[in-house]
Formats: C-alpha cells, sequence, structure tokens
C-alpha cells in the first residue's frame, strides 16, 4: 500500500426545528438549542475541528444569529429537512412522509424551496444535504444534484427503516460519487456522498444499525466503531479514509458537568481518543467539514 491519506474527521449536528411544531423531534426550547450549537462547535473549534451543521429551514429562523456567529469560526452550514416539520406542515404531521417517500420530482421542488427559505435567512447558498432520519430512495441523489446541492451525509449503511423511506443495508460506507439510479452504489453523479460512521456488525439499536450518536454511546462503543472503521478502510486502501459523527441541537455541550444531557466531556473524551487513535495507527486525524472532505475526494478522483 502506498502513502496514506490523513483520515478525514467529520463532526456534525442536525438542527431541528423547537419541538412544539417539529413532531419529528426537537429541543424543548431556544436556549437549549443555542446552547448545543455553540457548546458544540466551540470545543470541536478549541480541538481542530470544525463541525458541520444541518439545519432545517426554521431552525435556521429560530437560531440566525447563533448560526451565524458560528459561521464565522469556519463552521459549515447545510442544509437539514423533515417534510412533517416545514413551514406549517407540522399541524397535519400525518399529511406529510419523510423525503424518500417522494417522487425525484417532488424532492426536487421540496428541496428548492428549502433552500430559498434557508438562503434568505442565513445569506448563503447551502451546498450540502441531509435528509432528515437519513430518508432517500434511488431518486434521491439526482434530486439533490438538480437542487443545486454538491456534497451530503445522506445516508447511513446498515440501516433498517423502511416506515422511514431509510434503507441503507448494503450501501457503501466509503466517500463515493453517488449513482444516478442506485443509492448504494458509488457512481457517476457529481454529487459526492459522505457517509456515516456506524457499527454494521450490530443491529440492535432501534435504527437497525450500530449506531453512535455522541448522545446515545458512550465514549467506549464510539472509540470502538471508529477504530474498527478506520483500520478497515486502510486495509482496504480506501481512497480517502474518513469519520462521520453526530448528534443533535436537543443536548447541552456547553456545561463541563457530567450527567443525563450533559455532553460536552463526552464529546471531550472522543476527541482526544481520536487523536490517540491517530498516533497509534500512524495516521494523522484531520478535522474537515464535509465540504473539506468532498473537495479532498474531488482532488483525487472524478465521476465515473
Amino acid at each position: 500500500m502506498g502513502s496514506v491519506p490523513a483520515v478525514q474527521v467529520c463532526f456534525t449536528m442536525d438542527v431541528e426545528r423547537l419541538a412544539e411544531k417539529s413532531p419529528t423531534g426537537g429541543p424543548d426550547n431556544l436556549e437549549t438549542s443555542c446552547q448545543a450549537i455553540l457548546g458544540y462547535c466551540d470545543l470541536l473549534r478549541r480541538r481542530g475541528f470544525p463541525a458541520t451543521l444541518f439545519i432545517t429551514p426554521d431552525a435556521a429562523e429560530e437560531n440566525r444569529d447563533v448560526l451565524l456567529e458560528v459561521a464565522g469560526w469556519g463552521v459549515e452550514l447545510g442544509l437539514h429537512l423533515h417534510p412533517q416539520s416545514w413551514r406549517d406542515n407540522y399541524l397535519q404531521p400525518e399529511r406529510h412522509d419523510y423525503l424518500g417517500g417522494y417522487t425525484q420530482w417532488e424532492q426536487e421542488r421540496m428541496l428548492r424551496e428549502a433552500c430559498s427559505q434557508w438562503a434568505a435567512i442565513l445569506g448563503q447558498q447551502p451546498l450540502a444535504v441531509r435528509p432528515g432520519n437519513f430518508s432517500a430512495n434511488d431518486s434521491t441523489y439526482p434530486a439533490m444534484l438538480t437542487a443545486g446541492f454538491r456534497w451530503g451525509s445522506v445516508s447511513q449503511p446498515g440501516r433498517r427503516l423502511p416506515a422511514y423511506h431509510a434503507t441503507w443495508v448494503g450501501a457503501c460506507p466509503e466517500i463515493h460519487f453517488a449513482h444516478r439510479a442506485d443509492r448504494l452504489l458509488p457512481g457517476g453523479l457529481d454529487f459526492v456522498e459522505v457517509p456515516l460512521t456506524c457499527d454494521r456488525d450490530s443491529t440492535d439499536h432501534w435504527t437497525g444499525v450500530g449506531d453512535i450518536r455522541i448522545e446515545d454511546a458512550d465514549e467506549d462503543y464510539i472509540t470502538y466503531v471508529c477504530r474498527k472503521e478506520v483500520a478497515r478502510q486502510l486495509d482496504e486502501d480506501a481512497s480517502l479514509p474518513h469519520l462521520c459523527l453526530f448528534t443533535h441541537n436537543l443536548y447541552d455541550y456547553s456545561s463541563e458537568e457530567r450527567g443525563q444531557g450533559h455532553l460536552r466531556p463526552r464529546l471531550a473524551v472522543v476527541i482526544e481518543r481520536l487523536q490517540a487513535m491517530g498516533d497509534s495507527l500512524g495516521v494523522e486525524m484531520t478535522g474537515a467539514t464535509i465540504a473539506d472532505a468532498s473537495n479532498r475526494f474531488r482532488m483525487l478522483s472524478s465521476p465515473s
């Protein structure tokens, strides 16, 4: 094997709308949301890991000042979309599906409209995207590309949630160009996919796969899965090894206190262990936004 590229480490957060208007889940109040965003991005910045936030359009409005502040720190802002929690859809959520329940044209239309709303609030056009609950079908990547997105973290390989149109069993676990007709395979679309890191050997989580979101998994399990995934990618000579972790804006990342809902200490331990892991494996653990990882992948590859 030739020279080993640095491992791209992407820390992401899904920024949801306040719970009272978000039937798919959200923070109880604006203070909690702001503390989550600021605390998460601040700790990562201090340790050299830029964050990527996937933000619903209505959450962009609620958290606008905080989001613009962290954008100045080098945080990437991308679009997150739950159709059931968008605009006034929360009033009749049963009439709206997850993104993967719609046709390509319907997804395109929603993504364009959501982008327009999001961009009018934050003053920039999002290039990164993640659907709520990782919901997608075989038309989703083409719809995203047509709607103006260049990259995203759309997949959780191994996820088994057909009711949410989020079935990712057999999906490519490495950074890759998306396929125009099969969401599970690498392909020739000019859209870079950065899959979420998970434990595909486990099925005991409600998602159907070993999920290591920071609010659910402890430091030991997160570290175990990350080490296993990095070692696998190095062994298989992946063109750009990566890790992609995520959380939500429902939890306190601002307090050093340990206990229920206080996740800053856990995040700090995860960062320390990832850095030590790089030393032990002889690679550099490089902090990256989804944009950073995608652009580095483009430099190494081209759509087939």
